[in-house]
């Protein structure tokens, strides 16, 4: 089924990603949703082993913008 939200989340992997996700996969909401991640640099993934998380890693300095646009 296709999730009826995005959330899109251009990051630099910093450590505060973690608990920004975890957050969001703890909210109570009633529609489908899915996390877009796109890291510039690798992730722990342990932390991330969710079927609502994907995963896109892309190269450095092509600019937030750029990276919005990967995940839409």
């Amino acid at each position: 089924m296709k999730p009826e939200a995005s959330i899109i989340i251009p990051t630099l992997a910093r450590e505060t990603l973690y608990p920004l996700v975890n957050s969001l996969l703890k909210q109570k909401v009633n529609f489908s949703y899915e996390i877009v991640l796109i890291p510039q640099l690798k992730l722990k993934h342990q932390f991330l082993k969710d079927r609502k998380i994907k995963i896109f890693y892309e190269p450095l300095s092509k600019g937030f913008a750029y990276y919005r646009n990967i995940g839409i």
